[in-house]
């Protein structure tokens, strides 16, 4: 019991009269029990025992004065420790309770400590779970950055590989990074070479200032672009030397690029000899070319055109179109010009011109427009072509084709009364047709000279008489007078009239013999009416006894045709010498107009 005291306690214990048996005697002795103290000694406890009486054998006197026996000091004496060991035990246990206490709250602590830490590693557990869902997320998101890298750089090979554009990349040394297989065909590289100063490959273009350029890019951040072209081959290229920007934006060396321009060259060459031409042709043109932008303002115009409207290309170039058309022209013509705009289809026009010097000229225009693929771009170009001759030859021919048809019908009504006055005069068919014959002959005759004289559809009165008087000319024939051109509808009636008396003449009158003679005179009287006075007059012709009792066909035509179309007045006399006939009618415009009053015979 002291032992599991001080194990206890930790304090020294002495507990007496613990009695004993040795030898069959009873020994009450002194047990002293103490921990060992010193390093290493935990757990040693040293006990000494010490040896006090033997135990009485006969009975001592009690406190009250009785006799105990030596029995009953025994059982005094085991009760006494068996109190001690029952109040040790009891000590014992509540030291055991105590600490059984204190385990349990200790297991109570562990346990709830336990518990906490369940519940971190649960907790933990679960973020370890999300950290791995994270970082499957992020390895699929590294997987798929993996892929889309590995595509664009698939991607940009196929790219620089299409475009066929010879690249180069350089460090700050102008040492060969990386290139593409275009580059062979500038500098004889191999896959060898990377890491090797491309100064030191040899070339094939004709630049001499590659060094000097790479190293002012990398100085000033710049881009040189020049055009280059390779030695012996003809080829041309673009060659542009940039910065190489790292992701970080690190200056890391130069890119160099090759663009092939060599079918663009050509072209260009070819459109400048195009464009060339295209200027010599329309500036030679002998029409007029202009060309204006959307709203109608002048962009471009040839000498032509600038001859025609009176104005330099600067003035045309503050104009529009619209401000050079006659304003009853130009709201038609921009109508369809805005309409062909919107339509991209050509149109032709006929309209007046308006000139820098206030006239105005027919012109026709042929108007496209020209789609550069640009609405902004897009622009007109017209053709013109001045037509005012031919608007006046349209006039005349207008003009002519009234005359024409009012030709037509006078010579139709003098056929008319010529059929109608000889069917009267001339009962048998054959005189008949012999008259209308010769009447219709020197119609013919005076139409023809009519229409094709030099007066535009007019004759002389000369021209009349000299042709209806052609037959007679081995005679001795007088023609006289001024330079007076008749209009269509009198030259045809006077000559009419001069074929009678040539008919007359010949079959009766001085013509029918050698020895007569024959003058036709005329003049214009200068009386405020003007009348034209045609005389003429026979001479050394058969002797007339008598004028003629009958009127014959040929007087009816004369005095008919000339008196009722032109108040003509016409006097005939049959004087022994020849027949005398006068003449007489106003010099009116329908009649004709005196050129010349100078007399001209013949």
């Amino acid at each position: 019991m002291a032992l599991q005291s001080v194990m206890k306690t930790g304090e020294g214990v002495i507990a007496d009269d613990v009695p004993i048996s040795v030898d069959g005697t009873q020994r009450l002795l002194r047990v002293i029990v103490e921990p060992v103290q010193g390093t290493g000694s935990e757990g040693l406890y040293a006990i000494a025992f010490q040896d006090v009486h033997a135990a009485a054998t006969e009975a001592s006197p009690a406190a009250d004065g009785s006799l105990q026996s030596t029995e009953a000091l025994a059982a005094q004496q085991e009760l006494r420790t068996v109190r001690e060991q029952l109040q040790a035990t009891i000590v014992d246990l509540e030291t055991a309770n105590e600490e059984m206490k204190s385990s349990a709250e200790e297991y109570q602590s562990v346990n709830e400590e336990l518990q906490s830490a369940n519940e971190e590693l649960q907790t933990s557990k679960e973020e370890m779970q999300s950290i791995n869902e994270e970082l499957q997320t992020v390895n699929a998101e590294m997987m798929a950055k993996n892929d889309l890298l590995s595509n664009l750089n698939s991607d940009l090979q196929n790219l620089l590989d299409s475009t066929q554009i010879a690249t180069i990349f350089l460090d700050g040394n102008l040492r060969i990074k990386n290139f593409t297989p275009g580059m062979a065909d500038i500098f004889s590289l191999r896959e060898s070479d990377r890491g090797r100063p491309l100064t030191d490959i040899v070339s094939l273009l004709a630049y001499d200032d590659l060094r000097r350029d790479a190293a002012k890019v990398l100085r000033e951040l710049t881009v040189i672009e020049r055009e280059l072209e390779l030695q012996d081959r003809g080829a041309s290229f673009v060659m542009r030397i940039r910065p190489y920007r790292s992701i970080e934006q690190v200056i890391d060396g130069v890119v160099i690029t090759f663009v092939d321009v060599t079918g663009r060259k050509k072209a260009e060459r070819a459109r400048g000899v195009s464009e060339r031409r295209f200027a010599a042709i329309v500036g030679q043109a002998a029409v007029g070319v202009a060309e204006t932008d959307l709203t109608g303002r002048f962009l471009l115009s040839n000498t032509a055109f600038e001859t025609m409207t009176g104005r330099s290309a600067e003035d045309l170039r503050r104009l529009r179109r619209h401000e050079l058309i006659e304003p009853d022209d130009a709201q038609e013509i921009g109508e369809r010009f805005r309409q062909a705009i919107k339509d991209g289809q050509p149109f032709e026009a006929e309209y007046r011109l308006k000139r820098a010097d206030g006239t105005t000229a027919w012109v026709h225009d042929s108007i496209s427009v020209l789609d550069e693929g640009d609405a902004h771009t897009n622009s007109v170009i017209s053709v013109t072509l001045e037509i005012g001759e031919r608007k006046r030859a349209e006039e005349q021919a207008t003009l002519l084709l009234g005359e024409l048809d009012h030709r037509v019908k006078n010579i139709l009504a003098i056929v008319s009364s010529i059929v109608a006055q000889a069917l009267k005069a001339n009962p048998s068919p054959e005189m008949f047709a012999e008259t209308i014959g010769a009447r219709i002959t020197a119609i013919t005759r005076a139409h023809s000279l009519l229409t094709n004289g030099g007066g535009g559809g007019t004759g002389t009165l000369r021209d009349l008489i000299e042709t209806e008087l052609r037959p007679y000319e081995d005679r001795d024939l007088r023609v006289e007078g001024p330079d007076i051109v008749l209009t269509p509808k009198a030259g045809l009636s006077v000559a009419m009239a001069i074929h009678e008396l040539a008919s007359n003449a010949v079959k009766y009158g001085s013509l029918s013999d050698t020895r007569g003679a024959l003058t036709v005179s005329w003049e214009v009287t200068d009386d405020p009416d003007r009348r034209l006075q045609l005389s003429w007059i026979e001479t050394g012709g058969p002797t007339l006894s008598s004028p003629p009792v009958k009127r014959g066909f040929g007087t009816t035509v004369i005095e008919r045709s000339l008196s009722y179309e032109f108040n003509a007045k016409v006097d005939r006399a049959f004087p022994a010498s020849g027949v005398v006939c006068i003449i007489e009618l106003p010099l009116t415009p329908g009649v004709g107009e005196l050129r010349s009053p100078d007399r001209r015979g013949k």
